[in-house]
């Protein structure tokens, strides 16, 4: 039977192969496989950071939507749900109702718009006549805290006393002149809607265009032609 025996050197280097082979498969099977777990924790960990961040944020902005309509209510003002779109006609009712006291008013109905949110906007043009400040005033109020959401975007109110006492009565000036009147407001708002407006404007029917709301205003015996007055 042969032997062998391993000399001092060979010995050595299976010791060393052995050891090599040891760390790599400790690499392997134990370091390889911590370091990738603990990359997954940090993984779930700034996600659940990034969720966090989120949901504070959101938190936040409801604390603050709240806070504002608990003022709103301290103050006086109830807040009114957002109609579906399409409401132009109960808006042109409305309308009707609030400028019906004053002594004459233009109308222009805008393209209805709807970007990414789940929200209509329709612009209006708006021009009224008033015999008082206090009047022109209360007509804008009524407006902004009326049944439907609404904002103001500009307005300018006129004062034509003076013009008026120097250029005679107002029956001499004629009904539809805004000169005519003592005070005269010109005003653009906005009415908000929920929904998406897709094509309105370019539609058959045309409910969310401007040629749709003029017509349907006509209809409703609130404008007169394409002049839109009252």
């Amino acid at each position: 039977m042969l032997s062998y025996t391993f000399s001092k050197r060979e010995k050595a280097l299976l010791v060393l192969l052995a050891l090599v082979a040891i760390a790599i498969l400790w690499y392997q099977l134990i370091f390889k496989n911590a370091q990738e777990s603990v990359a997954r924790v940090d993984s779930e960990i700034a996600a659940v950071q990034d969720e966090m961040i989120v949901d504070t944020a959101k938190a936040g902005q409801i604390d603050k939507m709240r806070a504002a309509i608990q003022q709103y209510k301290t103050s006086g003002i109830n807040p009114v749900e957002m109609p579906n779109y399409d409401n132009v006609q109960p808006l042109m009712a409305q309308l009707n109702g609030t400028l019906a006291p004053t002594l004459g008013y233009t109308l222009k109905f805008e393209d209805v718009t709807s970007g990414d949110s789940d929200t209509v906007r329709r612009g209006v043009e708006l021009s009224y006549g008033c015999s008082s400040y206090q009047e022109a005033r209360v007509i804008l109020n009524t407006l902004v805290h009326g049944v439907f959401p609404c904002s103001i975007d500009d307005f300018t109110l006129t004062d034509n006393t003076a013009k008026l006492s120097a250029g005679g009565s107002a029956s001499n000036a004629g009904s539809g002149s805004s000169n005519a009147q003592p005070y005269s407001v010109q005003a653009h708002l906005t009415f908000y809607e929920r929904g998406h407006a897709g094509n309105a404007s370019g539609s058959k029917d045309g409910s969310g265009s401007e040629s749709a709301a003029t017509s349907l205003a006509e209809g409703m015996g609130m404008v007169s032609g394409s002049a839109s007055t009252k």
